[in-house]
Order: structure tokens, then sequence, then C-alpha cells
């Protein structure tokens, strides 16, 4: 079989002639030489690994405007700089008042960023975002997604990032807001996952019309994954607003693949009631608190497991513990298809050590020989 053809055998819960391997975060096309955005020349014989010997999700995105809507303007200003950190005010402009966020970012490491002010902190600032005008955004798919579907060939699969309801949700109030308003305010957040579930249809409906496809990923639910949330929280707040957008992609004859780090036990059938199908990285314990065994006994009929392999050992681990890992995990999730070989996080190092490298190629080749199925 072909990497595609393994792909979406996998997807049409088939059984290919070998458990396909997705290493997550290293895109073999572009400039960078991973998702991270890292440039460095390490890297380059990582990509040359994947592109010949491992099976490729090729990543299309396209713009959702702000909070799904076009011709927003947003303003930027920074608004306090040091040594070492540098904060930047966003405003939004709206008929009831300025909305405003804040993000704090290191001078010394572009990975350090984080919200120090959300866009929702009262009732006055949920008023003015009911007050902002909503002018459905539509990008332009096409001619993108030619494009991204000839570079990966028979390489692979190109698939489709879209948002999510308990993300934009995220954005506009953050992890304690959530909690807080799901508590305090639950009329207003069930108003805004409600506004905000019509716009990310309305989306979906957009790409699959223009030819996105055919799968389709989106990251958020971890967001509310105990002990963020409450499993009831995670019931409302996700399964239902995300489930129509899995039925509509459906209905198109093609595939769904959600992201969701955390300890995922209390709503692990969730997923499979929503729709997935993929659900990943499925950490190991402790960041996780389901092993692979499990999740596939409860949910591996009816959703494809990807991932289960620690970053960290691809980085550090000898190549023996890694190979008996690999090993493991076959056994564990191979048996009837549905199981994508996946490590739990994109690379992250701002240069690839040799170790690391090797690690990702005796981590590809485990795959190939403990996952075949003839």
């Amino acid at each position: 079989m072909t990497s595609r053809e393994r792909l979406l055998a996998v997807l049409r819960r088939e059984t290919p002639d070998t458990v396909p391997v997705f290493v997550k975060g290293v895109s073999p096309f572009g400039e960078n030489m991973n998702f991270m955005g890292r440039f460095d020349e390490s890297y380059e014989r990582l990509r040359r690994l994947v592109y010949d010997t491992a099976d490729i999700f090729h990543p299309v995105g396209f713009d959702t405007g702000t909070f799904l809507s076009a011709g927003i303007p947003l303003e930027t200003r920074i608004i306090r700089e040091d040594a070492d950190w540098r904060d930047v005010e966003s405003t939004i402009e709206t008929p009831a008042g300025p909305l405003t966020s804040v993000t704090r970012s290191s001078r010394h490491n572009q990975y350090e960023v984080m919200t120090v002010k959300f866009w929702l902190e009262s009732m006055d600032d949920f008023e003015r975002l009911m007050r902002l005008p909503y002018r459905p955004v539509r990008p332009a798919v096409a001619e993108v997604m030619a494009r991204k579907d000839s570079e990966v060939g028979e390489r692979g699969l190109p698939y489709v990032g879209i948002p999510s309801v308990i993300m934009f949700m995220h954005v506009l109030l953050g992890s304690e807001g959530l909690a807080t308003w799901s508590v305090m305010h639950r009329e207003r957040l069930r108003e805004l996952v409600e506004i905000f579930s019509v716009r990310v249809l309305e989306y979906v409906k957009h790409l699959l019309s223009e030819g996105a496809g055919p799968v389709f990923s989106y990251a958020g639910p971890e967001l509310a994954v105990p002990p963020l949330m409450s499993p009831r929280d995670f019931h409302e707040f996700v399964t239902i607003p995300d489930k129509p957008v899995h039925e509509l992609i459906h209905a198109s004859g093609f595939y769904t693949w959600v992201h969701s780090h955390g300890r995922l036990d209390e709503v692990l059938e969730e997923f499979a009631e929503m729709g997935a199908d993929i659900l990943e990285p499925l950490e190991v314990p402790p960041g996780g608190n389901v092993t692979l065994s499990e999740a596939k006994s409860r949910i591996g009929q009816q959703v494809v497991l990807m991932g289960n392999m620690p970053y960290d050992a691809l980085i550090y681990w000898p190549a023996e513990k890694i190979q008996a890992k690999v090993e493991s995990d076959c056994r564990a999730a191979m048996k009837g298809g549905g199981f994508i070989m996946m490590p739990a996080a994109s690379p992250f190092e701002p240069v690839l050590s040799d170790t690391g490298f090797e690690g990702y190629r005796a981590y590809i080749e485990a795959g190939r020989r403990y996952g075949r199925y003839s």
C-alpha cells in the first residue's frame, strides 16, 4: 500500500498492510523544519527520513477572521516592556465600547507566551461582544487545497485545521474564567456556546462546499477535561456542540480528528459519542490516565487511536527501549485495525541531537517491524 492508501484504510476501519506511522510535528514540505517553526539544519535529515519512510498527514489552514467574522479591525500596541518581557494589548472597537486582551511574551524565547487579560472579564465585556457585527469569513479554498494535495501525493493525506467551540470559549475567558462562568454565569456561557456553534458549522460548511478534505482536525477539548471542568460540563460544552460538526463532515464522506491532551478516563466515551474518527495523543500515565489497551477496549471499535508514544522517549531513550514500547503498543492496539503510531508532541529543541534523530529512526523502523498485519 502507499501511505495514502494505508491511512485511508485505517480511517475506513479496514485492515491496512501495516500500522501507519505518523511523525507529529515534522513537515517534509515548506520552509519550516517542523510545525514549531524550527529552521535549524539539524532537522533536515529528520524531514528526509519522514518523507522517505513515514506516513504523512499534511496540514492545511485557512483564515478564520476575528471570532470567525470578517472585516473586524484589531489594533495592537505595546503597553509594557522590560529586559525580559513584553506586554501587547489587542483592542477591538464595538458599538458598545472597546474589547481588550493582553498577551505577555518572553523576549528570549518565542514560545513563552501567555494571556494575562482575556477578552471577557465582566458582563460589560459580554455585552460589547454581543454588539460586535458578524459577517461570516469565507476563505478561498480550492487552489490551496489542490496544491497541498499535490504536494503530499501518495505519501499521505492532507488534513484541514478547523476551530472548535470550546477553543473560542477559552480564547474569550481563559481556564479560570471558563470554570467561573460555568457556575456563576452559566446561561451566558450557554449563549456564547450556541452562537459559536452556529459560526463553526457555517465555517465548516463553506470549507466543504469549496472542496476541503478529506480529513478535518481540531483541538480544544483538553481545555474542558476534568479536573478543569466536570464530566457533565464536558458533555454540554464540548460533546453536544461538536457532534453536529462531525455529522456534517461525515455526510460529505470525510473524516474527523480530535486532539486532546489530558486525563481522559472520565470523558473517554464522549469522543465516540461526538463522532470522532481519530483521537490523539492518548498520553501515557501520569500525563494521561487511560492505558492504550483500555482505550482500545472501550472506544476502539468506534474511534481510531493515534499516539501513546511519549515525546521525551524519542529524544532520550535508547533504541532498544523505544522498540520495546512500539512492540507493546502494537500488541495493545493494532488488532482489527484502528491504530496509528504517533509521538505525543512535536519536536521543539532548537537543535535536534544525534540521539534524538536516532530515536525517531528507531521508532519508525520498529513500527514497520512490529506493526505488520501479514
